[in-house]
């Protein structure tokens, strides 16, 4: 059985954040996955798990936590979105070549796996096979 604390408290990670950062938590220069510079630091594999979800689902962690940002009042829907189509989904190769090296596969074999989880409800090919969400956030969007 799993717990997710946000279930139980109001959850805000920038709160959060400036609480262990006076017990000398140290945040990273820029953020591992999503819009946190100090969020997922300490799993080289959760980058990884994030990205799986852009091929399942069409979103990935900075749009997780973008809708915190909104939740909390501290950004509004039309600067989320133009932080999304500026940062894309962005491939996290150091970590996918440190997985590759960690299972033993090759690079080329993640790929072919990685496509195995492609929603194809949501992503489709244009003219020249390039995958794209229809509609993406109001707007036909190729990855």
């Amino acid at each position: 059985m799993s717990i997710f604390l946000g279930d139980f408290i109001k959850w805000d990670p920038k709160k959060v954040y400036q609480e262990v950062k006076k017990a000398g938590f140290k945040e990273s220069k820029k953020a591992k996955t999503g819009l946190y510079n100090f969020a997922d630091l300490d799993d080289d594999f959760i980058s990884i798990h994030h990205y799986l979800k852009w091929y399942k689902f069409g979103f990935t962690r900075l749009f997780d936590n973008l809708s915190i940002e909104i939740r909390n009042k501290r950004l509004n829907r039309s600067k989320a979105i133009k932080i999304i189509l500026k940062n894309k989904a962005k491939r996290p190769e150091n970590d996918i070549k440190k997985f590759c090296r960690f299972t033993n596969i090759s690079i080329s074999e993640f790929n072919k796996n990685l496509e195995k989880f492609r929603n194809k409800s949501i992503w489709k090919k244009d003219k020249k096979g390039k995958w794209f969400i229809k509609n993406f956030l109001s707007q036909q969007y190729s990855w």
